[in-house]
């Protein structure tokens, strides 16, 4: 994310180890083989539009509710941070994006690299959209996947516009949700592409560069200046 011939090899002693075993004592009774962990069934597609709904539903109400002022600004970056932390699946872009570097790190370059990227993500990119009050959001088309093991994913693609301007965008969302019965059951964005520009696909195209030509450390650094940069203010 090796050859035929010793994998076949392995096999080949593995069957002659359990003909040894198997001769040189009375059988036994064979051990229970564990069954995967029962998932949810797929949920429906209606369920990622109305979670979309909801979310664009909150946002346009604590735009609605803000109070004007210093204060009422402390107040609308609380509430927003806090729609996003449920919203937006932090841990797994920063997975996608970074690639074989997030494989090759250990947990703790992980961690940081994660909060990192969700503190860009807020500050420079999300926080930066500004009030949905003037928009029309309307969700055009929903799929679902359930093809991928442990999660089921959707695509949610929302054509924009505004009651001002006759400007419209498309929109094209991704989004998944656990399927395991201990986890919640919540639609989660992890990439928006706007016009056909995926944000997770540039993050993970400049990643995968940095990794490729300097390692774990060039890439460390570059988490480390996007950062500084980051909470200076400085652009992208």
């Amino acid at each position: 994310m090796a050859s035929i011939d010793p994998v076949v090899k392995r096999l080949h002693g593995l069957v002659f180890g359990v003909l040894a075993v198997g001769l040189a004592r009375p059988a036994a009774a064979a051990d229970p083989i564990e069954e995967p962990p029962a998932l949810r069934p797929c949920p429906s597609g209606d369920s990622a539009r109305t979670a979309i709904e909801d979310a664009l539903a909150e946002l346009q109400k604590i735009h609605r509710v803000r109070v004007p002022g210093p204060s009422g600004q402390v107040v609308l970056d609380r509430k927003l941070d806090e729609l996003l932390s449920r919203f937006v699946r932090f841990e797994h872009f920063a997975d996608l994006a970074l690639g074989d570097a997030w494989d090759a790190a250990v947990p703790e370059q992980r961690t940081g690299w994660s909060e990192t990227l969700r503190y860009a993500l807020e500050r420079r990119y999300l926080r930066r959209l500004g009030s949905p009050l003037d928009a029309v959001v309307q969700v055009a088309q929903s799929e679902i996947r359930c093809d991928e093991g442990e999660l089921a994913r959707a695509r949610i693609r929302i054509e924009l516009a505004s009651r001002r301007s006759k400007s419209r965008q498309e929109v094209l969302l991704q989004l998944a949700q656990s399927r395991r019965p201990e986890e919640p059951a919540v639609w989660q964005a992890f990439d928006v592409a706007v016009d056909g520009v995926s944000l997770l696909e540039n993050w993970r195209g400049q990643f995968r560069r940095i990794y490729a030509e300097g390692g774990l450390a060039a890439v460390d650094h570059h988490i480390k200046v996007m950062r500084d940069r980051t909470r200076r203010g400085d652009g992208d």
